[in-house]
């Protein structure tokens, strides 16, 4: 598989090396053409990844700024899934490369997000972990009918906690026990970034 920009092969690999999560492949670090790829500045925090850092790709002057991007130390969550589901033997990190959109989409939502004045807010259980969108300042009980509208009609309180507090704690229990997780009444203005159990 060939990970093509500006008419140039800038990664390519046998298919059975890459890895493939949410949509996008992951090409092994032997698999890029070095030369095409320089360190960026950017990082960014992925809620089940962890830290991603970027490479800024050049092709004959054709720039693909933040273009690439790889999780040099993956969360134990996207260990466990990458082990389980994709590789079995994951060596070193993996790069990650979108020669048709870059970040063009990521920025557009972003974007998009901000003209709108929403944010995202998450709940999470044993199952499973959701984002939601709500508007920019809303309240609680509001925030909570983009999950179900009993969340906003029959309403008591809100467990609440920033979700790099969470992640950095790893579960729960170790979040309560540090005094992370708060609890908020109908007046609290739900932020970005929350992870909210919604109480009813």
């Amino acid at each position: 598989m060939k990970a093509i920009w500006n008419d140039k092969v800038i990664a390519e690999s046998d298919k059975d090396k890459l890895i493939y999560i949410e949509g996008n492949w992951y090409f092994p670090p032997d698999a890029l053409k070095k030369e095409y790829f320089a360190p960026s500045d950017k990082h960014t925090t992925c809620f089940w990844k962890g830290l991603a850092s970027y490479y800024r790709v050049d092709v004959d002057g054709s720039v693909n700024e933040d273009g690439a991007w790889y999780y040099p130390v993956p969360t134990p969550s996207a260990i466990n899934i990458v082990k389980k589901d994709f590789i079995p033997k994951l060596l070193g990190p993996y790069l990650e490369v979108d020669p048709i959109f870059g970040t063009g989409l990521n920025n557009l939502i972003k974007a998009s997000y901000d003209l709108l004045n929403l944010i995202t807010f998450f709940t999470t259980g044993e199952d499973e972990s959701r984002a939601w969108t709500t508007i920019r300042g809303a309240a609680a009980p509001i925030a909570g009918k983009s999950v179900h509208t009993d969340f906003r009609d029959k309403f008591i309180r809100a467990e609440v906690i920033n979700w790099k507090d969470l992640l950095d704690c790893g579960s729960y229990a170790v979040a309560r026990s540090k005094g992370l997780v708060r609890i908020e009444g109908k007046e609290y203005i739900v932020k970005d970034g929350d992870v909210i159990e919604f109480l009813i």
